[in-house]
């Protein structure tokens, strides 16, 4: 197109009124510039999508939405960003579900420790049961409850045994 255009502007220097070079040039400039609107629109496309995959590797998912955002606004047809953002999504979502699995889980073990503390050991039991549901696996937890299973188990058994003793009384008296 530049010896195209080149050629044309030694045409218009011959023949100053005529249209056509003219008319030309003027559709090879626009030419050009489009050309150079979608490369310009390719290398941010390019870029947005390699700054969203550098923030994704780096577990940044809010500011790597926003990059694969930055694409899908510039390509809105491509699937690639579109499919990110989904995921982000997905993760997000994942990430939100497990800080509040977290801070129902801390809740219910401050709530049973301080129980345990009061040694109200039945509603401890239940707290530290909640916290199980929460977290299976929970060594604290399970542990706890133990301590707190086998407390409970010590009084019913004293209780059982002091209730013992009273009958035995109470019958011996009568």
């Amino acid at each position: 197109y530049e010896e195209a255009k080149e050629a044309y502007q030694r045409a218009v220097e011959i023949k100053a009124d005529e249209s056509y070079p003219v008319d030309r040039i003027t559709e090879i400039d626009a030419l050009l510039a489009s050309r150079e609107e979608q490369r310009q629109l390719e290398e941010n496309y390019a870029n947005a999508l390699a700054r969203g995959e550098s923030l994704f590797a780096n577990k940044e998912y809010e500011q790597a939405k926003s990059e694969y955002e930055n694409a899908l606004t510039l390509k809105p047809s491509e699937q690639l960003p579109a499919d990110k953002i989904a995921e982000i999504d997905g993760i997000l979502a994942e990430l939100a579900r497990k800080r509040e699995t977290e801070a129902a889980y801390n809740a219910a073990i401050q709530q049973a420790d301080a129980f345990l503390a009061e040694e109200d050991l039945y509603a401890a039991k239940e707290s530290y049961s909640e916290a199980l549901n929460l977290k299976a696996n929970d060594q604290y937890a399970s542990l706890k409850l133990e301590e707190v299973n086998g407390r409970i188990a010590d009084f019913e058994r004293m209780q059982a045994m002091e209730e013992n003793y009273n009958a035995s009384i109470s019958k011996a008296e009568q």
